[in-house]
Formats: structure tokens, C-alpha cells, sequence
């Protein structure tokens, strides 16, 4: 038993009592059955990848992070090939920064109970700029065939309302009209 701040060199968890601050430390042969997995995919663990490349095995890092100039530096100098994020992901994945708070006019915060209330759509802007905004705006996803809008694709639906266009206006407009704005990342 560890405590978490500690084993992993991080403060993430100081504000919580003591007892809520410790963890377990758990060989990974104990998680996984890894001769098992063996018998199927190429598999080697960390410290045998250091082995195999006549590094310390003490110095994995230890919150799991991969680091680059060490690991890279054995014997071999192995290369490193880094798959973009937009390539692997589904395509119906959307990476988002920072989640949004529901927008006001949603008490709860249950999940099936936002999907529900969206899915029976029983709330209507209350000012007449919202309600222009989320007619365009609903036009707009309906002829895509999704439920969402690119940042460009809203600004182009808001063309018809808006008398200027900067981020703010789009933003208040977008909130006018009952949608939340979501900063994503591309994978780019």
C-alpha cells in the first residue's frame, strides 16, 4: 500500500483525508495473465523492454507516462512512430477539451435523464433571437443528418441572424438558443 501522491509524484489527491490517499501498487503479471496473452500477441513488458535495451529498470516513470529520451536511448536506439489521434480514433469519437456544464434549463445532471429530455426536444428557446438561432441551427443538423455542428457550419447557419460575428456573439447566440459549445480537439 502507497500513498498515491507520492507513487506517482503528484498532488492530485492531498486535499482528501489520509485514508482516501492511499492505493495499491500491483505487479502488472498480477493484472494481467501475460504468459496467457503471450500465447496469442507479441507481448513484453516495461522493465523486460529496459532489459532488452541495457536500461535501469528503476527508472520507469512512475504514473506510467512514456519517457522519450530514456526509453529511446538503449542499445538498439529504437524509433518511435506516433499515430495521430484522428487517425485511430472512430469516426463518430469527438475529443472534447473541457465538458460543459448542461445548460440551465436541464435540472439534472443524469445522463439518461439530459439524453430523455432532448430526445422528447420539450424545451423552447425563451427569446425570439433563440428561437431564430435554433431554427436555422436544427435546420442545419437535419439536412447533415447529425446532431452537432462544426464551429464553421454554425457561424454559416447564424449568418441569417447575426449582425456580427465574433466568437462572443456566436457563443451567446449559440446559448440563446439552447446549445452548448464545446472546444474539442481535431487529433490535428
Amino acid at each position: 500500500m502507497v500513498n498515491r501522491n507520492d507513487a506517482l509524484d503528484t498532488n492530485q489527491w492531498r486535499h482528501l483525508p489520509l485514508e482516501r490517499q492511499l492505493g495499491w501498487v500491483l505487479p502488472i503479471e498480477v493484472m494481467i495473465d501475460i504468459p496467457l496473452l503471450r500465447q496469442k500477441h507479441n507481448v513484453i513488458s516495461m522493465t523486460e523492454y529496459l532489459h532488452l535495451q541495457g536500461l535501469n529498470i528503476t527508472e520507469i516513470l512512475p504514473n506510467g507516462a512514456w519517457n522519450r529520451d530514456y526509453y529511446h536511448s538503449g542499445a538498439d536506439k529504437p524509433t518511435l512512430f506516433i499515430i495521430p489521434n484522428n487517425i485511430y480514433d472512430p469516426s463518430d469519437v469527438i475529443r472534447v477539451d473541457v465538458m460543459p456544464p448542461p445548460p440551465p434549463f436541464i435540472s439534472s445532471e443524469d445522463p439518461n435523464a439530459i439524453a430523455e429530455h432532448f430526445k422528447n426536444m420539450d424545451w423552447t428557446p425563451d427569446t425570439e433571437l433563440g428561437r431564430a438561432c435554433n431554427v436555422h441551427l436544427l435546420e442545419a443538423t437535419f439536412q447533415k443528418g447529425r446532431n452537432i455542428l462544426d464551429w464553421s457550419e454554425a457561424v454559416e447557419e447564424l449568418r441569417w441572424t447575426l449582425a456580427e460575428y465574433t466568437n462572443t456573439t456566436v457563443e451567446d447566440a449559440l446559448k440563446a438558443a439552447g446549445w452548448v459549445t464545446l472546444h474539442t480537439w481535431e487529433g490535428a
